[in-house]
């Protein structure tokens, strides 16, 4: 069914040009392993640099951002675990995230993606978790 559907969904939607994460999913994941950070302070200040970078619009100064963001967090024993993570599973595909890379392509809010995955879930599938559709 994997290769069906992807080949029905491409030919309905089109060529996908950008693939975003949903910015709720990306920030709730980011608060769920914040937890690796256990001073409650550093936490803080981590979850208020990590909103920074996210909705920062200019490519250099998000870029700058991110090396030092990235630093900070590698070089403190206290938030070095949750860089590991930001590290592995975020910074090497800011495009998907990042607000700066999503000022241009006229979408403001992720209403319209949402409103999708729950018309494939919901119409296609019945409700059922499915695996990603993007993957086979």
């Amino acid at each position: 069914m994997g290769g069906a559907w992807s080949y029905m969904l491409g030919a309905w939607m089109g060529t996908v040009k950008n693939v975003l994460l949903c910015a709720w999913h990306v920030t709730r994941n980011w608060h769920q392993n914040l937890n690796k950070i256990k001073n409650p302070e550093k936490r803080k200040i981590v979850n208020k640099a990590l909103k920074a970078v996210k909705d920062e619009l200019c490519l250099e100064t998000f870029s700058n951002l991110m090396k030092q963001f990235i630093e900070d967090l590698l070089n403190d024993p206290d938030t070095s675990e949750f860089g590991k993570y930001f590290q592995q599973n975020y910074a090497q595909r800011p495009e998907k995230w990042a607000y700066c890379y999503r000022k241009d392509l006229d979408i403001n809010t992720n209403i319209y993606l949402e409103s999708l995955h729950k018309k494939i879930k919901y119409h296609y599938f019945d409700g059922k978790h499915v695996k990603r559709l993007d993957v086979e």
